[in-house]
């Protein structure tokens, strides 16, 4: 079940331990966030999609703003 103020990812125990995901992935918020260095640029965002080319930029976008919002930055 998708978390509330966070419609694109996930968290289950079943999955990653239970770290928060992108919805239908196993790509955790914290890979996705040190993969485009804590930035959801445009250039960031296409470089990733490069490697996942199934993750939509709003689901990377949204990865990158929860673990912000998570560590404080």
């Amino acid at each position: 079940m998708p978390m509330k103020k966070w419609p694109l990812l996930d968290s289950n125990r079943e999955w990653l331990g239970g770290d928060p995901r992108i919805d239908g992935t196993r790509l955790s918020t914290k890979g996705v966030y040190k993969f485009c260095a804590g930035s959801d640029s445009d250039a960031h965002v296409k470089m990733f999609q490069e490697c996942w080319p199934h993750v939509t930029a709003n689901q990377i976008k949204q990865a990158i703003a929860f673990e912000r919002k998570r560590r404080g930055t």
